[in-house]
């Protein structure tokens, strides 16, 4: 143990003081390090030294970290300049059988797009005719995602549209553990809704604020974001108005029998010129994989507004059950 804090203590000196100038390559900007372990763990770090088949990281938290090059699949960087030099020095330094098995890992994929079908029939006390189509596409690089995603829903509740669309783009830098002036974590999305049983006619939304990883893994993700935002409104009885509001997120991804995944996502919007006046939306689902490209997805949707127009009601709750095809 001993043996093993003095050489952490010797390899984070080694990247100070740059001893060797042909194996120490500082990063150049405030983005992080992101670098995916063999054991399938992910560590972000803001330098690095290779030497001698060891690789010698100081974590975003300040702490250094030495491990064998042979233990790191991919370490990802924002500037491609970076990540040439990184590869270059990487595989001038670990042995040719590692080299090879490291070819033959998989590019990271940059794109995530998918298409969810789902159809409701319900005849006798209630009368329910509704089809349901959404979609979403991610665009993610080792610090922003970039996501949009819609719902959109056709049909008729007891002779009353019931009509929806909801649609969400939206700007991130991935969260991160820890907060620095210098990288901070911000967000900025747009939202357009339109509800027919809520009788809202539109709703501009624009927000914008700071994400913040709880827990972070290649298969776990819980996240918090806050911020505030301005909206427009406009109600089929009528009223039209612009206000602002705050905004509160939680969002938790993890694995729970197989390759199945809970996602999990809740919302809070106050409204900031009302005081009481608010917002929430919360959605659950359940998705268990078939194939690569088809998978079975259940959940369910709670909309709730603490001022509903009309003799809408103020919650409005769904459960869903359809095929998602992923490409």
């Amino acid at each position: 143990m001993i043996r093993s804090l003095l050489f952490s203590i010797l390899t984070f000196t080694t990247v100070l003081a740059a001893e060797d100038v042909n194996r120490t390559v500082p990063v150049t900007n405030a983005a992080p390090i992101v670098c995916n372990l063999a054991t399938g763990d992910r560590i972000s770090a803001t330098a690095y030294t290779i030497k001698d088949q060891q690789i010698a990281l100081i974590t975003v938290y300040g702490s250094p970290l030495a491990l064998p090059t042979s233990q790191i699949s991919r370490c990802q960087f924002s500037h491609p300049e970076e990540q040439a030099a990184f590869d270059n020095l990487l595989k001038s330094t670990t042995p040719a059988s590692v080299v090879i098995a490291s070819a033959k890992v998989t590019e990271p994929k940059l794109w995530h797009r998918n298409l969810n079908f789902t159809y409701a029939f319900a005849s006798g006390n209630s009368q329910l005719s509704n089809v349901s189509v959404a979609g979403a596409a991610t665009h993610e690089d080792p610090t922003t995602r970039f996501t949009f995603n819609g719902l959109l829903r056709e049909g008729r509740l007891n002779n009353q549209s019931s009509d929806l669309l909801t649609s969400l783009a939206r700007w991130e830098r991935k969260p991160t553990s820890v907060l620095s002036l210098s990288n901070l974590p911000l967000f900025g999305e747009v939202r357009y809704e339109k509800d027919a049983l809520a009788r809202l006619d539109h709703r501009l939304g624009l927000n914008g604020g700071v994400n913040l990883a709880l827990m972070q893994s290649k298969n776990r993700e819980l996240a918090v974001a806050a911020g505030a935002g301005l909206s427009y409104e406009s109600f089929g009885t009528g009223l039209d108005r612009a206000s602002g509001s705050g905004l509160f997120r939680i969002v938790n991804k993890q694995p729970v029998f197989g390759q199945a995944r809970l996602e999990q996502q809740f919302e809070l919007f106050p409204d900031l010129n009302q005081v009481g006046h608010y917002r929430a939306t919360g959605e659950s689902s359940l998705l268990v994989p078939f194939t690569k490209s088809l998978s079975l997805r259940t959940g369910i949707l709670d909309r709730f507004e603490s001022w509903p127009q009309g003799q809408a009601k103020p919650n409005d709750f769904s459960a869903q059950s359809g095929l998602v095809v992923n490409f």
